[in-house]
């Protein structure tokens, strides 16, 4: 067993591989490493560390389960604090008989769920299939232990009679039996390979080889104004349902006619950020078409609105989700968007919407989900979709996380700029030491320097000034007072 600056069992096979450290005397982790061996560094230095439960020193490689998410599901004050930042009910807003019900321990490894188990009435757990009960305590567990700062571990969810799933802990490194250790070994084994190659390609300074070509995409909101009465315009007055404009699904009323009010541009996918910035400069001319309109306002951002939060998903095709992956896009581009964002509407924005590792699975790929709309610019579109590609290629590469100790999340979800802004520049050296970044410094250094000079977008500007489209003088009446003309 490897416990602190104790080196692990296994032999090298010429090249170093992972530390695998843990409490003196856990027998879990000593049948795990057992199980492990062969990925298993003994001496020198290793690619990266798999801390189960205990916590490892800084190094040079990665560290999977590292000190600070160890520290935020040690503590129960500061795990609960981090949940309630990151929107996770916890199981500390029930009713005491409540949070007695029985629920499930959820076992999950790089967000992937090893297995799902359901408390019985006389004790013990019974593994339960894939499905829509399941998948809501998977998704509350998944956020959970994202939001703790793990890669690993086991998640105890409550579900109420009424309402969401509920969070009662967050446990790094359960006790696992039989099966379940051997599902649990086969997890890690891939996790530990996975990073390995990572290293292996950081040592050769390249990057790994995708199997498919990487895809992007993405659906960038925006709001209408009426600028005389400055009230909302719904999208839906101009704007169909579906096409490369059109609406959102969230509903402002369902009857008489439906009323859909936030807009959204959907460029085709491309491997390349510039045919994606194309694809939205033709799709924002295409509503200009059909809203041809003098004193319809176009408005991006956080919150146009108060009480209609708006955001800039970006999707990523032939590409799975890892924490790892997601930490990279919330430390090197939700944080730097964060900079130049209108504080007191992201603040806002983020009580509901734009959490930390926000994704959702599709088929092609997922959606990331935390962005707030940059379509205020093209030069900040540009910056972010060419931010977001570099990233995917090489996120695995960035190891830096601010983002994790749950001071940080209160300062990120308060909008405190001024807590980040001393952390920018060896964020941004990050990124500048990644294999691809000398290939699009040219789109996103506008990004860097904003952010160096202070400036915040301007959420109340008209997009379509800022994108140059030409502003027709036509000018539009509501259709109850056109109807009374």
């Amino acid at each position: 067993m490897t416990g602190p600056g104790a080196p692990a069992r296994g032999h090298r096979g010429g090249r170093g591989l992972i530390k695998f450290i843990a409490r003196p005397g856990d027998e879990t982790a000593l049948r795990l490493e057992a199980r492990l061996r062969d990925l298993l560094d003994p001496d020198g230095e290793p690619l990266g560390v798999l801390a189960w439960g205990w916590p490892a020193d800084p190094g040079p490689g990665a560290i999977l389960n590292g000190r600070e998410g160890l520290e935020n599901a040690g503590d129960s004050e500061r795990l609960r604090e981090v949940l309630r930042l990151n929107g996770v009910r916890t199981t500390a807003q029930l009713a005491p008989s409540v949070a007695r019900v029985r629920g499930y321990r959820v076992h999950l490894c790089d967000l992937e769920p090893v297995a799902v188990l359901k408390r019985m009435r006389r004790g013990g757990f019974r593994e339960v299939p894939a499905g829509s009960a399941a998948d809501r305590v998977v998704r509350a567990a998944r956020s959970a232990l994202y939001s703790t700062g793990l890669d690993f571990g086991a998640v105890d969810v409550v579900v109420p009679p009424k309402g969401s799933p509920a969070v009662h802990w967050v446990d790094p490194a359960p006790r696992l039996e039989a099966e379940l250790l051997e599902a649990w070994a086969a997890a890690l084994r891939a996790l530990m390979s996975r990073h390995i190659a990572i290293a292996d390609a950081r040592r050769r300074d390249c990057r790994p080889s995708p199997a498919s070509p990487l895809l992007l995409g993405a659906d960038p909101e925006f709001m209408l104004q009426d600028t005389v009465t400055r009230r909302m315009v719904a999208a839906s007055q101009f704007f169909p349902r579906h096409g490369s404009v059109g609406c959102d699904d969230r509903l402002l009323r369902r009857s008489p006619r439906p009323s859909f009010p936030l807009a959204e541009v959907r460029p085709r996918p491309h491997s390349c950020p510039d045919e994606v910035l194309r694809g939205i400069r033709a799709a924002l001319r295409q509503a200009l078409e059909l809203a041809p309109y003098s004193n319809i306002k176009w408005l991006a951002g956080s919150m146009p609105f108060k009480g209609f939060p708006i955001g800039g998903h970006i999707h990523f095709g032939n590409l799975r989700p890892t924490t790892w992956l997601l930490r990279a896009l919330d430390n090197h581009l939700a944080l730097p968007l964060m900079l130049v964002e209108k504080t007191e509407t992201a603040q806002q924005r983020r009580r509901r919407y734009g959490f930390l590792g926000d994704f959702r699975l599709q088929r092609h790929g997922f959606e990331y989900r935390t962005l707030s709309s940059w379509l205020v610019s093209p030069v900040v579109t540009r910056a972010v979709i060419s931010l977001a590609r570099l990233i995917a290629m090489d996120g695995d590469l960035l190891r830096r996380r601010v983002l994790t100790p749950a001071e940080a999340q209160r300062a990120f979800y308060r909008g405190r700029k001024a807590f980040f802004r001393p952390l920018f520049s060896a964020l941004w050296t990050d990124l500048t030491s990644l294999p691809g970044y000398k290939e699009c410094s040219e789109e996103i250094e506008p990004l860097r320097r904003l952010i160096g000079d202070h400036r915040q977008w301007r959420e109340r500007a008209d997009i379509r000034r800022q994108w140059k489209l030409p502003i027709p003088a036509a000018v539009w009446r509501p259709p109850a007072a056109a109807g009374g003309a």
